[in-house]
């Protein structure tokens, strides 16, 4: 796309970081992802999602470019969030969160191409995210395994 990351162009952007990992080493501590905290990273996802979806089509990439910059800035977040606090990444056992990612795309990418507001495009877009992610895990709905013999 042609453009710097901010951590490139602001490094004390990394300072948070270094301390979120050194405290959740020094904690040491493990415990189960609880729903709130599911919740939370849900949203971070339809945040993720549509500011993802919105910069690729600010910098004119094409349709697909657009969906799959969505998709990896979406689920990219979370997994490198996982990765630093030592669990399993969700993505891993909650499949559902590139799913969640791609309805959120779909509905910023179409409702952009019909010049709605961008406001109302932004919320209808991070409330499918919610959505499809709340209902799958509602109901613990997960894409199908493969199951190796």
């Amino acid at each position: 796309m042609g453009q710097q990351p901010p951590w490139i162009q602001h490094p004390w952007l990394f300072l948070p970081i270094i301390a979120a990992v050194v405290i959740t080493i020094a904690i040491g501590k493990k415990q189960e992802v609880g729903r709130f905290a599911l919740s939370l990273d849900t949203l971070g996802l339809a945040v993720a999602t549509v500011s993802s979806a919105q910069f690729a089509l600010t910098h004119e990439a094409p349709v697909v470019a657009a969906l799959v910059l969505a998709i990896v800035g979406a689920v990219s977040g979370g997994l490198l969030r996982d990765i630093l606090c030592q669990l399993q990444p969700v993505l891993l056992h909650r499949e559902t969160v590139g799913t969640s990612a791609l309805a959120g795309a779909i509905f910023y990418i179409a409702m952009t191409s019909f010049a709605i507001n961008e406001a109302i495009t932004a919320v209808v877009s991070g409330l499918a995210v919610v959505v499809v992610r709340e209902i799958s895990i509602k109901f613990n709905w997960n894409l199908p395994k493969i199951i190796s013999r």
